[in-house]
């Protein structure tokens, strides 16, 4: 399943992470960030630096990490903390 940017903005990193496996983070502007991780292997469709539009296509969902099954684990940053 694809995976779409939340909001428009600039790719701070597109790749391993750990146990949230494939990951790709958003910076957005105003200190908000957005995080997508379990992106299946060879899913990542953007690189870190890339400019991305709000909808656009990032990724496809998987299970790489510490994960039980395909889905999407999304995270919203502000100012560097979770929300």
């Amino acid at each position: 399943a694809p995976i779409y940017a939340a909001n428009s903005g600039t790719v701070d990193y597109a790749g391993a992470n750990g146990n949230y496996g494939n990951y790709v983070r958003i910076q957005h502007g105003g200190g908000v960030s957005t995080g997508y991780a379990h992106i299946k292997p060879g899913g990542i469709v953007v690189r870190s630096g890339q400019w991305v539009q709000s909808g656009q296509v990032i990724a496809y969902a998987g299970d790489t990490g510490r994960s039980f099954g395909c889905h999407l684990h999304f995270e919203v940053y502000i100012n560097g903390g979770y929300t």
